[in-house]
């Protein structure tokens, strides 16, 4: 549990958002949240289309307080597959 996202600061993809854009895509993004589909890989790769056979995390609750988009995300165990 955390911060995810400052408005008005730079992020790791070198973008900023204002308070107005962010919490309207954190409403937006809320919809992938409930039905569990909010899932994310590391290191901000570079297509915005997430691999399934690379997730890392799921996105599980996601809120804004003050200035901050805040989340809980659950770490995912690699899976086992037969290759």
């Amino acid at each position: 549990t955390g911060v995810m996202q400052k408005c008005d600061t730079e992020n790791a993809n070198k973008r900023v958002y204002s308070k107005e854009t962010l919490f309207r895509e954190v409403e937006r993004y809320k919809q992938l949240v409930r039905a569990n589909r909010a899932l994310g890989e590391l290191d901000h790769p570079d297509s915005s289309v997430i691999s399934l056979d690379r997730v890392s995390h799921m996105v599980v609750d996601i809120w804004t307080e003050g200035n901050n988009v805040m989340g809980k995300i659950k770490v995912l165990q690699e899976s086992k597959r037969r290759k």
